[in-house]
């Protein structure tokens, strides 16, 4: 019996096993089945699409790197096309500049043809007109556009750059960029400003006077021998020294009777290249040359025997060139007249020369001091030899042709409806032209800065005077003064007052308005300026409010009301009358409502203007330099034969006007006193030249790294491609062979699973 029980449970555990077998088999059959399908199926997937994953799940790592391939090769895309419009852009500019520079070439071989003084007046018409139609292809090049956008107007790719009536610029000085890369801009355009109207800093401002200065001591005077630095002074004055000159023989200047004669006072007057305004009164013998006074006037600018500013010369007209050496500098400024007080001959001159060497030492201005030239000479007219250096034909403040005693206080120019001030506002500190948001202290020539400031110099204590006729007719008179400074200040503020044609006055504060967001509601109000922030845009609204009849009524004040009053009064000028800072750097005073204006405005320094202090020589005891004129906006002054900036369609339009006048140098008996001649304007137009060489240079190398971006992104593409392939991109033969592994395995695991199931009970007993 214990036999068979023992028999009977070892049968009932076998057939427990069996049961286990059979599930877990069936169990591992389904695993090894899903399994195989899973990477069948994948393996297919990868062979049908190429690529490692479908999903990021699969491989994270794989995933992340990928997407950010991905992302290097959209941008690296976006960079091929942004760079290839770029490319098109430019290349457009470039083509462009290569014609303007043609176009420069045939203007300078015209313009010395035009030099050649045996042409007649007909022929230089001829050549006149050949060089206006150069100029307005010129203009049409500048007016270039590309699908509808113009080259050279900055980012203002819509409008049309140059006026061609008015040589006026109407785009904007912003460059246009495009992107060559993670954080890498590229610029692509080139703008109108630099271009038309650049700066080189590479070039020296040079300057002239305008009268042709003649030797006088031949037998034969009609024979014009022009003054060189050789001469003698008493080659310059002649027989000028003397009332009779009759008296005088051509021996008393030559050979071994040479007189003595009286000495010639000469008063100086302008800016230095550290732009500080500067007067010197002194004197020359007769028997000084004209190197000795080039030579005075250098010492006069800052010149000293180890440090040369300036280069002064003289031409073979007998004209005086001042050239700044300071490159890129562009505010020296030169006005001179000399005068010499006559005997009454010859005889006279043996015991006369001290008295007459020594008739100017009280004289302290040209015109308005307490003892001025001009008075002493008109008085006696035939008593004086003036010679003049610089002539214009500029209005002085009586509306009269200015004279030689006349250096800043004019009118500004009048063209049509427009007042413009003949001397450029620089920017002492960064030598730019000034703005409508640059202050007056950042231009004045004063020889001292503001306690720690940079580029304010000091203007306490000074004040500018305006006469202003409106466009009513009506006579203003007004007064800005820039207030003292009180400890510790460090500057006072500025007031104006404007005197009526009535003679009523009206005195207020140069108001600032600031927003004041500490009220509730926040408001706008007015606060007073201080003397070194005023501004030229401060200034030109008071001078459009007067010139417009808009002076607010009563006497003024400093109360809100009154900044009210003066903030309507602006507003309600601007309809008619409109003043601001050109491209120059030049006050504009633009008439709305009429073709010609009648409007006049002349402004000048108050303080400072036409003061001469004492002999810069020595023989009296004072021995320094006047502070000249602070600030000058119109002046009868040095003709400009270059200057650092160019003003392209300004400068031809003056070629043009002297090839058409026969104007071969500045002449101040022309046609156009300020033209600095067909000579000036040769050297000019090399100066526009290289400009445009530069920039064209410019423009081809802004090409030249478009391309190479552009290269550079098509190759980076396919390197980024290639990575992007060795890390996401299945291997086919690798693949290939584990799914020929994994069929085979498949295969073998379907004829197992096959095998197992045929098994019977009979298997197992």
């Amino acid at each position: 019996m214990e036999l068979y029980l023992l028999a009977r449970a070892q049968l009932n555990l076998r057939k427990n096993a069996m049961r286990m077998t059979n599930q877990l088999m069936k169990f591992t059959n389904n695993y090894d089945y899903q399994t195989n399908m899973k990477a069948l199926y994948k393996l297919n997937t990868q062979i049908s699409s190429g690529l490692k994953i479908q999903n990021s799940f699969e491989d994270s790592s794989v995933y992340n790197d990928g997407m950010r391939l991905d992302y290097e090769v959209a941008t690296l895309e976006q960079v091929q096309t942004a760079t290839s419009k770029a490319q098109h852009f430019s290349k457009n500019t470039d083509k462009a500049l290569g014609e303007f520079k043609q176009q420069l070439e045939t203007f300078k071989t015209k313009l010395v043809q035009g030099a050649n003084e045996i042409h007649s007046q007909t022929s230089r018409e001829a050549i006149a007109n050949d060089l206006q139609g150069i100029k307005n292809h010129l203009v049409n090049i500048a007016n270039t556009s590309i699908n509808g956008q113009f080259l050279f107007s900055g980012s203002a790719i819509n409008t049309k750059p140059i006026n061609g009536e008015t040589n006026e610029y109407y785009g904007n000085a912003q460059a246009m960029k495009t992107v060559g890369g993670a954080q890498v801009n590229l610029t692509y355009n080139q703008n109108g400003h630099e271009l038309f109207l650049g700066k080189d800093g590479d070039y020296n401002k040079k300057v002239t006077s305008n009268t042709m200065l003649k030797a006088q001591n031949l037998d034969d005077r009609n024979k014009t021998v022009y003054i060189d630095s050789e001469h003698k002074m008493r080659d310059l004055i002649g027989f000028k020294y003397v009332k009779d000159e009759k008296t005088l023989t051509n021996q008393d200047f030559t050979g071994t009777g040479v007189r003595q004669f009286q000495d010639t006072t000469f008063f100086l007057q302008g800016k230095k290249p550290n732009g500080t305004s500067f007067t010197s009164k002194f004197k020359m013998t007769s028997d000084a040359s004209i190197n000795d006074l080039l030579e005075k006037i250098g010492t006069e600018y800052g010149n000293t025997p180890t440090n040369k500013v300036v280069e002064v010369t003289i031409n073979n007209q007998g004209q005086i060139n001042v050239k700044d050496l300071s490159k890129g500098n562009q505010v020296i400024d030169f006005h001179m007249i000399a005068a010499t007080k006559k005997v009454a001959n010859a005889d006279a001159l043996a015991g006369g020369i001290a008295g007459a060497s020594s008739a100017f030492d009280t004289v302290d201005s040209l015109t308005s001091g307490a003892n001025p030239l001009e008075a002493m000479v008109q008085a006696n007219p035939d008593d004086y030899e003036i010679t003049e250096f610089v002539k214009s034909k500029y209005e002085d403040l009586d509306g009269a042709v200015t004279n030689a005693y006349d250096y800043d206080k004019i009118n500004l120019k009048q063209e049509g409806r427009n007042l413009i001030g003949t001397v450029s506002q620089v920017e002492r500190g960064s030598g730019k032209f000034a703005d409508d948001n640059t202050t007056l202290s950042q231009v004045v020539g004063s020889k001292e800065l503001y306690p720690g400031e940079r580029d304010k110099y000091d203007i306490n204590d000074q004040a500018l005077k305006m006469q202003i006729k409106s466009k009513s007719g009506g006579d203003y008179k007004v007064d800005v003064i820039f207030g003292s400074a009180v400890p510790p200040a460090t500057s006072g503020n500025a007031q104006v007052s404007i005197t009526r044609p009535d003679g009523t006055t009206y005195t207020t504060e140069v108001w600032d308005s600031f927003y004041n967001d500490t009220t509730n509601p926040p408001t706008t109000e007015g606060r007073e300026t201080q003397s070194k922030n005023m501004t030229f845009r401060q200034l030109n609204d008071i001078i459009g409010m007067v010139a417009s009849d808009s002076v607010p009524a009563g006497a003024g004040g400093n109360t809100p009301a009154d900044y009210m009053a003066y903030k309507q009064a602006i507003a309600n000028s601007q309809g008619s009358v409109e003043a601001n800072m050109d491209h120059r750097g030049r006050i504009k005073v633009t008439d709305k409502q009429n073709a010609v204006t009648p409007i006049k405005v002349g402004i000048y320094d108050e303080v400072n203007s036409d003061q001469f202090y004492g002999d810069s020589t020595g023989t009296t005891p004072a021995t320094t330099q006047g502070d000249g004129s602070l600030w000058n906006f119109s002046a009868n002054n040095g003709i400009e034969i270059d200057s650092p900036s160019v003003d392209i369609f300004d400068d031809l339009d003056r070629m043009i006007e002297a090839v058409r006048s026969g104007q071969y140098r500045a002449d101040s008996e022309g046609e156009h006193p300020r033209n600095s001649g067909i000579q000036g304007a040769i050297e000019r137009l090399d100066h526009i030249a290289d400009h445009v060489s530069k920039i064209h240079t410019k423009v081809g190398a802004q090409s030249a790294a478009l391309a190479d971006t552009n290269t550079r992104a098509s190759i980076m593409e396919v390197n980024v491609k290639t990575v992007k392939a060795d890390i996401t991109n299945a291997d086919y033969g690798e693949t290939y062979m584990n799914l020929m592994q994994k069929m085979m395995s498949y295969q073998a695991m379907l004829q197992s699973v096959a095998k197992i199931n045929q098994l019977s009970l009979l298997n197992y007993m």
